[in-house]
């Protein structure tokens, strides 16, 4: 996949982020896509990046009205991402090489 400039290697964003990222033969599941929300806008990224990050992610399945909306809800009510251990438990994009992993 062919990432935006300011998300090039994804330096500096968590490996689980990295993992969503990086699924170029699968598409992520919508909590993936949630929470890769989420986090893009808890890290001060706007709506439009935002979009054309998703633009990217879904190519031709990309539905801008909906994604607005999405993106849009999730600023006005300050959701925040997800923690390590609903990433781990429901998102299944947990890395062994995260500092926060846990094995149990």
């Amino acid at each position: 996949m062919r990432l935006s400039r300011s998300l090039k290697g994804g330096e500096g964003f968590p490996p689980c982020v990295r993992r969503i990222l990086s699924m170029s033969l699968e598409r992520p599941t919508h909590e993936q896509s949630f929470y890769l929300a989420c986090f893009l806008l808890d890290r001060g990224f706007d709506i439009d990046e935002c979009k054309r990050v998703f633009r990217e992610i879904f190519g031709c399945d990309y539905d801008e009205v909906t994604a607005d909306l999405q993106l849009k809800f999730i600023e006005i009510k300050g959701i925040k991402p997800y923690n390590c251990f609903m990433v781990r438990q429901w998102l299944g994009v947990c890395s062994p090489n995260c500092p926060k992993y846990r094995s149990d």
